[in-house]
């Protein structure tokens, strides 16, 4: 993951550039209930608090059945 802070204009953001690689390893603490790997936008999103505007984008790898 990469934040980049855009300031110097009238209302400043953050880019949120992710790419949601799938954990290598499996330790109890990093697994979910069903004993999957996690992938990064649960690793390091979901408890996050973003305080200013922000744009998420990047190559998430997620699967849909559409």
């Amino acid at each position: 993951m990469q934040i980049i802070e855009i300031t110097d204009i009238e209302e400043p953001f953050l880019v949120y550039n992710i790419y949601n690689e799938k954990q290598q390893t499996v330790a109890p603490a990093t697994a979910t209930a069903s004993g999957k790997p996690i992938r990064t936008v649960e690793r390091l999103l979901l408890n996050s608090q973003i305080m200013m505007p922000t744009l998420l984008t990047g190559d998430f790898n997620l699967y849909h059945t559409w």
